[in-house]
């Protein structure tokens, strides 16, 4: 918050994106970091004794072997800034409101009509929620890849 407003990030959307990027940032690495440790290293050698430069053999070969990993990866780190609370509740105002902050903030006093508060948390979960079952498949492949050793 300090550093924020020290820059005049307050109320921004830069000040929020910095944020959830310093949180969510040695999470990804972190698993992403496991996901690349369990391709073998034979298939980066293959395609560099193919003719491949570095990049072509990260680009063609470590990442379509990986992306179930970067699918779940992704996702995980969707999950944590969406439903990230907190730092929305401090960094943002009025014209940067996140939509928790916003049900917070509806209902923070004295909440008279609950079937609107309930509508609106319905609201905020069902593009989640229809999202993770669209991608299940990816999901379920993402956290079994690498489970088991040969």
């Amino acid at each position: 918050f300090v550093l924020a407003q020290s820059l005049s990030l307050i109320d921004t959307y830069p000040a929020m994106i910095m944020a959830l990027v310093a949180i969510n940032q040695p999470f990804t690495i972190w698993m992403m970091r496991s996901f690349f440790m369990d391709v073998p290293l034979e298939l980066d050698e293959a395609a560099r004794i193919d003719g491949c430069n570095l990049w072509q053999a990260f680009y063609q070969v470590a990442l379509p072997v990986v992306r179930p990993g970067l699918w779940i990866t992704s996702l995980f780190s969707l999950l944590l800034a969406y439903n990230e609370f907190l730092f929305a509740l401090v960094l943002t105002g009025p014209n940067t409101k996140t939509l928790p902050v916003a049900i917070a903030e509806y209902g923070a006093e004295d909440l008279n009509y609950w079937s609107l508060s309930a509508a609106a948390a319905i609201g905020i979960m069902l593009p989640i929620v229809l999202f993770m079952m669209a991608l299940q498949r990816h999901l379920v492949r993402g956290l079994a890849f690498g489970a088991v050793k040969g």
